[in-house]
Protein backbone atom coordinates (compact mmCIF):
# COMPACT_ATOMS: atom_id res chain seq x y z
CA UNK A 1 0.00 0.00 0.00
CA UNK A 2 2.82 2.40 0.81
CA UNK A 3 4.52 1.89 -2.54
CA UNK A 4 1.20 2.32 -4.35
CA UNK A 5 0.56 5.56 -2.45
CA UNK A 6 4.03 6.84 -3.39
CA UNK A 7 3.30 6.02 -7.02
CA UNK A 8 -0.20 7.49 -7.04
CA UNK A 9 0.54 10.64 -5.03
CA UNK A 10 4.25 11.50 -5.22
CA UNK A 11 3.38 15.06 -4.22
CA UNK A 12 2.08 13.86 -0.85
CA UNK A 13 4.57 11.09 0.03
CA UNK A 14 7.96 12.49 0.98
CA UNK A 15 9.49 9.27 2.30
CA UNK A 16 8.74 5.63 3.03
CA UNK A 17 10.00 3.12 5.57
CA UNK A 18 9.30 -0.49 4.63
CA UNK A 19 9.81 -3.61 6.65
CA UNK A 20 8.65 -6.88 5.09
CA UNK A 21 8.26 -4.91 1.86
CA UNK A 22 7.80 -6.36 -1.59
CA UNK A 23 6.87 -5.27 -5.10
CA UNK A 24 5.35 -8.61 -6.02
CA UNK A 25 4.48 -11.68 -4.02
CA UNK A 26 2.81 -14.59 -5.72
CA UNK A 27 1.19 -17.19 -3.50
CA UNK A 28 1.71 -20.89 -4.09
CA UNK A 29 -1.38 -22.86 -5.12
CA UNK A 30 -1.55 -24.34 -1.61
CA UNK A 31 -1.52 -20.84 -0.07
CA UNK A 32 -4.27 -19.68 -2.44
CA UNK A 33 -6.31 -22.79 -1.61
CA UNK A 34 -5.92 -22.21 2.13
CA UNK A 35 -6.77 -18.51 1.78
CA UNK A 36 -9.85 -19.38 -0.26
CA UNK A 37 -10.97 -21.85 2.38
CA UNK A 38 -10.30 -19.45 5.28
CA UNK A 39 -12.10 -16.57 3.55
CA UNK A 40 -15.43 -18.01 4.76
CA UNK A 41 -14.22 -18.82 8.27
CA UNK A 42 -15.65 -17.20 11.39
CA UNK A 43 -12.69 -18.27 13.53
CA UNK A 44 -9.69 -16.25 14.68
CA UNK A 45 -6.01 -17.03 14.34
CA UNK A 46 -5.89 -18.04 18.02
CA UNK A 47 -8.09 -21.08 17.30
CA UNK A 48 -5.54 -22.74 15.03
CA UNK A 49 -3.87 -25.76 16.59
CA UNK A 50 -0.12 -25.41 17.27
CA UNK A 51 -0.28 -21.66 16.59
CA UNK A 52 1.39 -20.63 19.83
CA UNK A 53 4.10 -23.25 19.48
CA UNK A 54 4.90 -22.08 15.94
CA UNK A 55 4.98 -18.43 17.06
CA UNK A 56 7.29 -19.29 19.95
CA UNK A 57 9.61 -21.28 17.69
CA UNK A 58 9.79 -18.51 15.08
CA UNK A 59 9.80 -15.36 17.22
CA UNK A 60 10.39 -15.88 20.96
CA UNK A 61 14.20 -15.87 20.82
CA UNK A 62 14.24 -12.24 19.63
CA UNK A 63 12.19 -10.89 22.54
CA UNK A 64 13.99 -9.61 25.64
CA UNK A 65 14.03 -12.37 28.30
CA UNK A 66 13.36 -9.91 31.12
CA UNK A 67 10.01 -8.72 29.71
CA UNK A 68 7.57 -11.49 28.83
CA UNK A 69 4.74 -9.02 28.35
CA UNK A 70 5.94 -8.02 24.86
CA UNK A 71 5.76 -11.55 23.53
CA UNK A 72 2.41 -12.13 25.21
CA UNK A 73 1.15 -8.94 23.57
CA UNK A 74 2.17 -10.35 20.16
CA UNK A 75 0.39 -13.64 20.87
CA UNK A 76 -2.76 -11.99 22.19
CA UNK A 77 -3.15 -9.32 19.54
CA UNK A 78 -2.37 -11.51 16.56
CA UNK A 79 -4.66 -14.18 17.96
CA UNK A 80 -7.66 -11.87 17.63
CA UNK A 81 -7.20 -11.49 13.86
CA UNK A 82 -10.08 -13.16 12.01
CA UNK A 83 -8.93 -15.84 9.58
CA UNK A 84 -11.24 -14.34 6.94
CA UNK A 85 -9.34 -11.03 7.17
CA UNK A 86 -5.97 -12.75 6.82
CA UNK A 87 -7.26 -14.71 3.84
CA UNK A 88 -8.58 -11.57 2.16
CA UNK A 89 -5.25 -9.78 2.65
CA UNK A 90 -3.31 -12.77 1.32
CA UNK A 91 -5.44 -12.90 -1.82
CA UNK A 92 -5.04 -9.14 -2.28
CA UNK A 93 -1.23 -9.43 -1.96
CA UNK A 94 -1.28 -12.12 -4.63
CA UNK A 95 -2.64 -9.63 -7.17
CA UNK A 96 -0.01 -6.91 -6.53
CA UNK A 97 2.77 -6.40 -9.04
CA UNK A 98 4.70 -3.14 -8.88
CA UNK A 99 8.08 -4.44 -10.07
CA UNK A 100 7.95 -2.56 -13.38
CA UNK A 101 7.06 0.72 -11.65
CA UNK A 102 9.65 0.81 -8.85
CA UNK A 103 11.86 3.24 -10.74
CA UNK A 104 8.97 5.75 -10.65
CA UNK A 105 9.08 5.98 -6.83
CA UNK A 106 10.95 9.26 -6.40
CA UNK A 107 10.92 9.69 -2.63
CA UNK A 108 13.61 8.28 -0.32
CA UNK A 109 12.81 4.76 0.89
CA UNK A 110 14.21 3.10 4.00
CA UNK A 111 14.24 -0.69 3.73
CA UNK A 112 14.43 -2.20 7.21
CA UNK A 113 15.89 -5.70 7.28
CA UNK A 114 16.01 -8.05 10.28
CA UNK A 115 17.07 -11.58 11.12
CA UNK A 116 14.61 -14.36 10.60
CA UNK A 117 13.57 -13.31 7.12
CA UNK A 118 12.83 -16.28 4.92
CA UNK A 119 13.79 -16.77 1.29
CA UNK A 120 10.70 -15.02 -0.09
CA UNK A 121 11.15 -11.95 2.05
CA UNK A 122 14.84 -11.74 1.29
CA UNK A 123 14.14 -12.01 -2.44
CA UNK A 124 11.43 -9.35 -2.15
CA UNK A 125 13.81 -6.95 -0.42
CA UNK A 126 16.49 -7.54 -3.04
CA UNK A 127 14.02 -6.62 -5.80
CA UNK A 128 13.22 -3.40 -3.93
CA UNK A 129 16.91 -2.61 -3.41
CA UNK A 130 17.61 -2.98 -7.14
CA UNK A 131 14.46 -1.26 -8.37
CA UNK A 132 14.01 1.74 -6.08
CA UNK A 133 16.28 4.62 -7.13
CA UNK A 134 16.42 6.23 -3.67
CA UNK A 135 16.51 3.16 -1.44
CA UNK A 136 18.62 2.88 1.67
CA UNK A 137 18.95 -0.44 3.51
CA UNK A 138 19.38 -0.67 7.27
CA UNK A 139 19.77 -3.89 9.23
CA UNK A 140 18.37 -4.09 12.75
CA UNK A 141 20.41 -6.96 14.13
CA UNK A 142 19.13 -9.07 17.02
CA UNK A 143 15.54 -7.82 16.75
CA UNK A 144 13.73 -10.57 14.85
CA UNK A 145 10.73 -9.93 12.60
CA UNK A 146 8.88 -7.69 15.07
CA UNK A 147 11.33 -4.92 16.08
CA UNK A 148 8.42 -2.62 16.98
CA UNK A 149 7.82 -5.00 19.90
CA UNK A 150 11.23 -6.52 20.58
CA UNK A 151 13.32 -3.34 20.39
CA UNK A 152 11.01 -0.35 19.78
CA UNK A 153 13.62 2.17 20.94
CA UNK A 154 16.05 1.06 18.23
CA UNK A 155 13.40 1.16 15.53
CA UNK A 156 12.19 4.59 16.67
CA UNK A 157 15.76 5.94 16.58
CA UNK A 158 16.27 4.57 13.07
CA UNK A 159 13.00 6.05 11.82
CA UNK A 160 13.65 9.40 13.49
CA UNK A 161 17.07 9.63 11.89
CA UNK A 162 15.70 8.69 8.47
CA UNK A 163 12.72 11.03 8.48
CA UNK A 164 14.09 13.95 10.49
CA UNK A 165 17.83 13.68 9.95
CA UNK A 166 20.37 13.98 12.72
CA UNK A 167 18.65 16.10 15.35
CA UNK A 168 21.63 16.14 17.70
CA UNK A 169 22.38 19.77 18.59
CA UNK A 170 25.85 20.92 17.67
CA UNK A 171 28.17 22.24 20.36
CA UNK A 172 27.37 25.78 19.18
CA UNK A 173 23.63 25.21 19.53
CA UNK A 174 24.07 23.84 23.05
CA UNK A 175 25.61 27.09 24.24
Amino acid sequence: MALQAALDRPDRVTGLALQHGFARRKLAWSERFLAGWCRCSHRSLATLPWRRRVQEFNHRRWFPPFDGTRFEFLIETTGTIPLADLAQKALAVHSVNLEDRLSQVTCPVLLVRTEGQGELETAGHEVLERGLPNARVEWLHSTGLHPYLTHPHRLAKLLKTFFLGDQTPSSEEKE
